[in-house]
């Protein structure tokens, strides 16, 4: 999880990337933070702090699912982390999306990657209905929707 070296921990902006960064790497198969740097999240002062143990605790609440990711990545050969049209062929637009990402079958993940973004827009794929991890709202597939993206919050949705 982020860069190896530079950044300021004293920096707004560094803290704001390093948040989102945790948020992405949450949901990559390894979910390690690297540096030559100190690394530690209380580093990164008290806001992105919470917002970055609460990734961590959204994680490690995920062990089970990881865990059966991993088995069906050795068993199978289908990657933990699949473009949308590798879940969902049918759906032309899942075919165009680049920013976004499903983790196994079950999660859609929209990464964050724009400076104090207070919004976010993700196509969800048609066929499906999807939960909002963080709001519980559900919506329906085959539609782009937009969600509030504080800094403790990101485009996460869990199929229903």
């Amino acid at each position: 999880i982020g860069g190896y070296g530079g950044g300021n921990p004293s920096d707004p902006q560094f803290r704001e990337l390093v948040v989102r960064w945790f948020q992405y790497g949450a949901f990559c198969p390894l979910f390690r933070q690297h540096g030559a740097r100190s690394t530690e999240i209380w580093l990164y002062g008290n806001e992105s702090y919470y917002a970055i143990l609460n990734v961590m605790q959204l994680r490690e609440s995920m062990r089970p699912y990881v865990m059966e990711q991993m088995r069906l990545v050795n068993e199978t050969g289908t990657p933990v982390n699949r473009p949308l049209w590798f879940n969902y062929p049918g759906d032309p637009n899942a075919w165009n999306i680049s920013t976004e990402f499903m983790f196994g079958t079950e999660y859609l993940v929209a990464p964050v990657f724009t400076y104090q973004a207070t919004n976010w827009t993700a196509y969800l794929p048609a066929g499906d209905s999807w939960k909002h991890y963080f709001t519980g709202t559900v919506y329906s597939g085959g539609a782009n929707v937009t969600v509030d993206t504080p800094l403790n919050q990101f485009p996460l949705f869990q199929k229903v």
